[in-house]
């Protein structure tokens, strides 16, 4: 009894292993996943990393080990609950620092990973092979607070910013203009921070389109500048911007030329500055517009005054710019003139 036990016991162990070394003689390949590799979090604070110039590298890669594992891997992708998404801690990688354009050895780095040994699987392929990594030394610093629109344009009429400096770290080479902390204001932030102190948390932008924010937050308050703006009409003159393809070869007629008067808002200053300007309302023709058979409806743009937009000094009455519409009409060969600088 006991001797026909261990003959099943056997039986049943070499079994398995055949099934096993059947399952791994069996590997099949996973290719085309998408991955991405970004700084580790939890690295050390004092440390920046980027990838080419970007907060995170994103490459493909190729899989390949047992069915078994590869056909799991395949429903959790399709299910969205497995993603693979990297981390890099630049000192685990021995990575100096500072380093500029560091070529991190993608494939290498991917075939240590614990978590693609976890899957039972191995990384045969990664395309592209190596990303450039950039670590920054991070120091602490005092920075000035500047508060930013939405085109990164200075806010006017700042009457307070508490505290007006924060504590951040930033590369230790930075020095000059680099040294100060932005905070960024919609237009709704903007008209809210005239009625009442905001918070909102300032940053550093270390590479363009990578931002890190300060811990702290500030508020921030406004002047009322809405009470110096008075109301109003200024004659709609319009002037027509072309390119050299079109200048000389047709003209333009408004079959519709939309309000002979526009309303603004804007201080005594700068409504001077508008009037006199050439043309206050400027209309965009775009080369593709030759092929219309009909008129052609477009927004106007405002011509307003750079130096006053920029202070929130002017602006339009309407929020939607108005409107015409125009043809091209093809001069006569006797009539055309030379395009600019021919």
């Amino acid at each position: 009894m006991l001797q026909n036990i261990k003959k099943l016991t056997l039986v049943v162990f070499i079994t398995l292993l055949i099934w096993v070394w059947a399952d791994r003689a069996l590997d099949e390949e996973l290719a085309g996943i998408t991955a991405s590799l970004s700084a580790d979090p939890s690295a050390s604070p004092n440390l920046w990393v980027s990838f080419d110039n970007d907060s995170s590298a994103h490459f493909r890669i190729t899989l390949s080990g047992p069915v078994s594992r590869i056909t799991e891997v395949k429903r959790k992708l399709k299910d969205r609950s497995l993603k693979f998404g990297f981390l890099l801690d630049p000192e685990k990688e021995k990575i100096g620092v500072p380093t500029d354009r560091y070529p991190l050895d993608l494939l290498g780095f991917l075939e240590k990973n614990v978590e693609i040994r976890k899957l039972g699987l191995k990384v045969k392929s990664c395309e592209p092979g190596t990303v450039n990594v950039t670590v920054l030394k991070l120091a602490g610093k005092s920075l000035p607070v500047e508060c930013l629109d939405e085109n990164r344009l200075p806010v006017a009429g700042v009457e307070s910013v508490d505290p007006p400096r924060v504590e951040m770290p930033v590369p230790e080479n930075w020095t000059g203009e680099q040294l100060k902390a932005a905070v960024r204001l919609t237009g709704k932030q903007i008209e809210q921070a005239r009625l009442d102190a905001i918070s909102v948390r300032p940053y550093i932008e270390i590479i363009p389109g990578s931002f890190k924010y300060s811990e702290n937050r500030v508020q921030i308050k406004l002047s009322a500048r809405q009470e110096r703006l008075q109301d109003y009409g200024i004659p709609a003159t319009i002037g027509f911007t072309l390119s050299e393809n079109l200048f000389g070869r047709f003209r333009v007629e408004l079959t519709d030329r939309g309000p002979s008067m526009i309303g603004i808002k804007a201080t005594p200053e700068a409504k001077t500055a508008y009037e006199n300007t050439s043309f206050k309302l400027l209309l965009f023709i775009e080369d593709g517009d030759t092929k219309a058979t009909e008129a052609i409806p477009r927004e106007l743009v405002y011509n307003f005054p750079p130096e006053f937009v920029q202070k929130d000094e002017i602006r339009a009455t309407q929020q939607q710019p108005p409107k015409v519409r125009f043809k091209l009409i093809p001069l006569s060969p006797q009539s055309q003139l030379a395009p600019p600088g021919s």
